[in-house]
């Protein structure tokens, strides 16, 4: 709780400067940032308060009313009841400001003046407005989010540098001859942003810096010193605090003797030496890198920790479909040790389709003497079934002095028990290879799950904690890829 309140408050501060940024007697910049700041939900009242502030001490008071007018606007509008209630879309929030801020600005226009001039930097402001919220609103999660090891995304990257550009740029000019505050802390914050968020956010900072510089009366050279100066040392970050430092300075030295227009003044090393200073004496817990934090990054560890979510739940629909197949399989497997009454029933039709239907007394047998034709066939095929074949031995006597085609009846009924025989054989065989598959399944899910289980149970080493085994290994003389 207590840790919010400070960003909040750390928020607010910013947002006086920002709101001192005026250019060409406008300052749609303090509305950009009051409007990031209600969508974050830092507190409306205590927005306005600062950024009325700010306003105040940089613009007169006939200049100043338009704005003011305009947060008050949007703040009474988000009090209205109805829209209170509701959750108002990101895109309305970013309208209302520029739309009260367009509204007050086209009610300056006179009769007498140029309505054309005055309608286009009306338009012009609104932009701004809304461009700038959406800029600042990244930075203002930044601030409100970032805990130990946060790593700053591509936005929140420019959204920074552009907020320390427009503090810089806005920072009343102190009337010290031997001190030089701005400088030290343009020196400082570009060493503090390459050190804990790498050559990214250097180069980036620098550059904004060295412009907000360039803008408040300083050379125009400054953008590119701060840019090299935001680069080169970042190549050093692994090494520590000091060759950062060092590099630092050298980067400083270096540059001015290759252009003299960048060679700096005893006041600019006065602020280079205490922003050097400052950095090197600054507790851990601020300085620090954030590649190099034991544990990862939030951005990161969201990351990693979707990335296993869905390649575990990719990986069990695997498993499962595995296992189901191998149930499947067994279900559906079954090994034959005796012939199946139907396919006995199979046999009996095609042998009495084949002899008996074109047969001269099959009226004899099939009609007249029905059920000892029948009786006597079943106790053919059962002797058969238990034998493997038949003989005429086997037939009752009854139907062997009925039937005139007893040769061709064995025969026919040996043959068909041989074919059945076959695809019995072939059938257990099936049967077989299919237990042996619905087995190899069932153990594949299962390697597939114990995979899944030691991946991603496995716990996560910090970068720092990689990178001293990698020194440790190769101090033994063994090559790291």
């Amino acid at each position: 709780m207590k840790d919010s309140k400070k960003r909040t408050l750390l928020i607010h501060v910013i947002g006086m400067f920002v709101a001192r940024a005026a250019f060409y007697n406008m300052n749609p910049l303090a509305i950009g940032y009051f409007t990031a700041a209600l969508i974050a939900n830092t507190g409306g009242k205590m927005a306005f308060l600062a950024i009325t502030i700010g306003i105040m001490t940089a613009m007169p008071i006939t200049r100043a009313l338009k704005y003011l007018l305009t947060m008050i606007t949007t703040l009474v509008i988000l009090e209205i009841p109805m829209i209170k209630k509701r959750k108002i879309p990101q895109i309305v929030m970013y309208a209302i400001p520029s739309a009260a801020l367009g509204l007050y600005s086209l009610m300056e226009i006179t009769a007498g003046g140029p309505v054309s001039h005055y309608f286009l930097l009306t338009i012009l402001e609104m932009v701004i407005a809304v461009v700038s919220a959406g800029l600042f609103q990244y930075g203002i999660e930044f601030i409100m989010q970032s805990s130990k090891g946060y790593k700053m995304n591509n936005e929140q990257m420019i959204s920074m540098a552009v907020l320390v550009a427009v503090m810089i740029y806005a920072f009343p000019e102190l009337p010290v001859n031997y001190v030089a505050p701005v400088e030290t802390f343009v020196y400082f914050i570009v060493l503090f942003f390459t050190y804990k968020y790498g050559v990214g956010q250097g180069a980036i900072t620098g550059a904004v810096c060295g412009l907000a510089l360039s803008l408040r009366g300083g050379p125009v050279s400054d953008i590119g010193l701060f840019t090299m100066m935001g680069i080169l040392p970042a190549v050093f970050r692994e090494m520590g605090r000091f060759p950062v430092a060092a590099v630092y300075l050298a980067t400083a030295a270096i540059m001015g003797l290759i252009n003299p227009a960048m060679e700096l003044s005893i006041n600019e090393i006065g602020a280079l030496s205490s922003a050097v200073v400052v950095f090197l004496l600054l507790p851990r817990n601020l300085i620090y890198r954030v590649d190099a934090v034991d544990g990862i990054g939030k951005q990161e560890i969201l990351a990693a920790d979707n990335l296993k979510k869905i390649a575990k739940t990719r990986m069990k629909v695997f498993s499962d479909s595995f296992l189901k197949l191998s149930k499947t399989l067994d279900t559906i497997t079954e090994k034959q040790i005796k012939l199946k009454q139907k396919e006995i029933n199979r046999m009996f039709e095609d042998v009495s389709e084949k002899l008996c239907k074109n047969c001269s007394n099959c009226t004899n047998c099939w009609e007249n003497n029905l059920e000892d034709t029948y009786q006597a066939a079943c106790t053919l095929f059962e002797a058969a079934e238990r034998n493997g074949f038949i003989q005429k031995e086997d037939i009752p006597a009854k139907f062997l002095s009925d039937c005139i085609a007893v040769d061709e009846f064995v025969s026919e009924t040996n043959r068909s028990f041989e074919i059945a025989k076959l695809n019995q054989i072939w059938q257990n065989r099936v049967a077989e290879s299919r237990e042996v598959i619905a087995e190899q399944l069932k153990e594949v899910s299962t390697v597939i799950q114990d995979i899944t289980s030691d991946i991603y149970t496995a716990e996560q080493a910090s970068r720092m904690t990689e990178e001293k085994v990698i020194r440790r290994l190769k101090a033994e003389h063994i090559l790291v890829k």
